[in-house]
């Protein structure tokens, strides 16, 4: 009989648990949790093997954006600017060559919300008085 070894929680599975604690705070009003997510966003490089981690890792950047749009400050649109980047430039070879059919979906759909959110943040930067 083959004793089976208890397997822990994956890093990504520690880092996505500790984002979505982090958003949780931020939406109830603990702007300075912004850093902190971005800090563990950063650790994180999605496999490209795995299409959960690639759409979460997306998803996860997005959600962070949006956040930091909400707080209507310059910094803070930059930061949005900055989580739109990131979101888009994690991409998978198959999106980074624009193989959008053998994109799912859903993956595609959060990578239009990374366009959407870093136009929208973009345009907050700009000085509409000039």
């Amino acid at each position: 009989m083959v004793a089976s070894v208890p397997v822990g929680p994956s890093k990504t599975d520690i880092l996505t648990s500790e984002v979505l604690s982090y958003l949780e705070l931020i939406q109830n009003g603990n702007k300075d949790m912004i850093q902190k997510a971005m800090d563990s966003l950063n650790l994180w490089q999605p496999n490209e093997q795995d299409e959960i981690e690639l759409e979460l890792n997306v998803e996860l950047w997005c959600r962070l954006g949006r956040l930091a749009i909400n707080q209507n400050t310059n910094a803070m649109f930059k930061v949005a600017l900055y989580c739109a980047d990131v979101a888009i430039k994690n991409a998978d070879s198959k999106a980074r060559n624009r193989k959008f059919s053998q994109i799912p979906t859903t993956r595609l759909r959060w990578y239009a919300v990374a366009e959407a959110l870093y136009g929208e943040a973009l345009y907050l930067l700009l000085d509409k008085e000039k």
